[in-house]
């Protein structure tokens, strides 16, 4: 019996959100064992072995899982996910067996790959910032984030590239056009004292929380699928950071990565972006961007949200990609009008599709077009539907693993 992993994939950008919510959405790539996870929005994590890029299982974590990494010695896997009310669920899973061994409840919460230190604020409004080890699951001590202006709120949490430094960022009101700051904890125990502080007319808001740092931290990154370059408080012009869906950097700085909306990934220096020359280079057929970047000290493995997993060299150059290896199943699964039933059908039928398509729409109706096919195979079918049906048939893939 099939054990369903339930990621519906919306393919056109129609109004069904709660399927759109269910695409992957992180990698992490464990440093010591042969073996890299992917989350998906849904709670799931696919489990792929390292050398061939099979799915070798899956699990359910939680809920709508934001991030993952991998402790350094490759033990824990912790992840991130959101709940309601404002609140991150952080879950640290034993890999040795895949159970969840601890949790915890954050408002802003964030991680540094090279020192294992997770950082992390409990409730809104908090000034406290709480730091943890990610192997024994102890706290480590905490910092009080005080801003020139009291009435500012964290906003975000981040560690510099190589970990010694924590930054927190933070502004007043809910509007980005508020005044932000961001002040920067030495790495020594991590003094209560910042020694300084970055000061921007705009405030950087949680877009902080997905960026990387030059290897001095002179740069900042931030993507959120519209992408920002700082220079300190400076906020420098890079047009084509606009479609920047994700951002990866090398804690040794040789080089940083952006996923583009365009289908593409794009090399770059990040200590030198003002006079880096982009390299772009392609991937896959289709439009989807790359959503996570995750490093095992060896090699860069990507994930987009079309479910195309690749390989990048130490140079920052691809050199594997394929599509998951799922099974799929094709739904038909968007509104549609009682007279439009039977017509839905007959067009079906005409591309070779036996489907019975109920008269009155309910979406809770699960009509199955094409079972079991290939990732590859369900994107082929639903562009021949697109473009050989007339009215405007919205299809889905639902991906299940054994």
């Amino acid at each position: 019996m099939n054990k369903i992993l339930v990621i519906l994939l919306s393919i056109f950008l129609t109004a069904v959100y709660a399927f759109e919510a269910n695409t992957p959405i992180a990698i992490a790539a464990n440093p010591n064992e042969k073996i890299i996870v992917i989350g998906h929005q849904n709670g799931y994590i696919t489990i792929l072995d390292k050398e061939s890029l099979k799915v070798k299982g899956t699990k359910k974590i939680g809920h709508n899982i934001k991030k993952l990494s991998f402790t350094s010695n490759g033990k824990y896997l912790w992840v991130i996910g959101y709940v309601e009310e404002r609140k991150e669920k952080v879950y640290c899973v034993e890999v040795s067996d895949w159970t969840v061994d601890f949790k915890l409840s954050a408002d802003k919460v964030n991680w540094s790959n090279t020192t294992d230190r997770l950082c992390y604020t409990i409730g809104y409004g908090d000034t406290q910032v709480h730091l943890l080890d990610m192997n024994t699951k102890s706290k480590i001590g905490a910092v009080d984030a005080k801003f020139s202006d009291p009435e500012m709120k964290i906003d975000a949490l981040m560690f510099s590239s190589d970990g010694k430094e924590l930054l927190v960022s933070g502004h007043k009101g809910y509007g980005n056009d508020e005044p932000g700051e961001v002040l920067v904890y030495k790495s020594e125990g991590y003094s209560k004292i910042h020694k300084k502080t970055i000061k921007s007319k705009k405030a950087f808001s949680d877009s902080f929380g997905h960026g990387v740092l030059s290897k001095d931290s002179t740069y900042f990154i931030f993507s959120w699928f519209n992408g920002r370059l700082f220079k300190g408080a400076e906020e420098l012009v890079y047009p084509d950071y606009l479609t920047c869906y994700s951002v990866f950097a090398e804690p040794d700085g040789s080089f940083a990565l952006i996923g583009s909306g365009r289908h593409a990934i794009e090399r770059f220096d990040i200590n030198s972006p003002n006079s880096s020359k982009l390299t772009f280079e392609k991937i896959g057929k289709s439009e989807g961007g790359v959503v996570s970047f995750s490093s095992d000290g060896k090699n860069v493995y990507f994930i987009t949200d079309e479910h195309l997993i690749g390989v990048i060299n130490k140079e920052g150059f691809v050199t594997k990609q394929e599509l998951l290896t799922y099974k799929v199943n094709l739904i038909l699964r968007d509104y549609y009008k009682a007279e439009q039933a039977k017509e839905i059908e007959n067009q079906l039928k005409s591309l070779g599709y036996k489907v019975v398509v109920p008269e009155e729409y309910d979406k809770n109706n699960r009509v199955v077009i094409k079972s079991e096919l290939t990732v590859e195979k369900a994107y082929d079918a639903v562009i021949e539907i697109r473009e050989k049906t007339t009215l405007g048939i919205q299809t889905i893939v639902e991906l299940f693993v054994e």
